[in-house]
């Protein structure tokens, strides 16, 4: 308990001397605090004493390789980073339907709601020509996890199973901020922080519910 309490703090620490180099402009300090980001979290989730799910693991490993790849500038960097988070997304969906029934109406009228969410982002954020396409598949993945996370609120109806769904939900407030920024010319003071704060907070709410939840066996 004692190094899980550690890496936790840890953990933190990291996010809150991320949130501050993104804000300040550090930009050698921000690198670092956000390779180390990810790797702490899981850490973390691997010391749980309900045990962990596999899929849970490799989701957010999927994701400190995202994080690693969108560190250099270019298309190719981009799209491998997508790729990455995509299939974190795919891995998480996998961890949280784990010994869940599926309410096929919740996930139908979800998905309704997010492929229109999906039309929304594309009408703001116009994607330049090559990207829409894997943006497209992303932003499905991407609402496919929040839904997921939903269900698995739904189905155990605890306060650590809706922390998972709130991470799922501020994962999709980083990456549709992210878009606007980036591709939409929107424009906003601590842009970077917004978007890094959510991203960091949907990681650790997202591992911390599932920690409590435990291993389905």
């Amino acid at each position: 308990m004692k190094k899980r309490f550690l890496f936790a703090c840890l953990f933190v620490l990291n996010a809150a001397v991320q949130l501050l180099c993104v804000f300040a402009g550090f930009e050698a300090l921000r690198i670092a605090t956000k390779v180390l980001l990810v790797p702490l979290a899981i850490v973390w989730y691997a010391l749980s004493p309900a045990g962990v799910r596999r899929a849970a693991v490799c989701g957010a490993a999927f994701g400190w390789a995202g994080d690693v790849l969108l560190i250099p500038q270019g298309r190719g960097f981009f799209l491998a980073g997508l790729a990455c988070f995509a299939l974190g997304h795919v891995c998480y969906v996998a961890a949280f339907l784990r010994g869940v029934r599926v309410k096929r109406l919740l996930f139908a009228g979800s998905g309704a709601v997010c492929a229109g969410l999906v039309v929304a982002v594309f009408a703001l954020a116009p994607f330049p020509p090559g990207l829409a396409a894997p943006a497209g598949v992303y932003a499905a993945l991407l609402f496919t996890m929040a839904i997921s996370a939903l269900q698995l609120f739904c189905f155990h109806g605890t306060r650590a199973a809706f922390f998972v769904f709130l991470g799922g939900l501020c994962f999709v407030v980083s990456d549709a901020l992210l878009g606007l920024f980036r591709f939409g010319g929107v424009e906003m003071r601590f842009s970077g922080v917004l978007v890094m704060g959510a991203y960091a907070l949907a990681q650790a709410l997202i591992l911390w519910g599932l920690s409590k939840i435990g291993r389905v066996r």
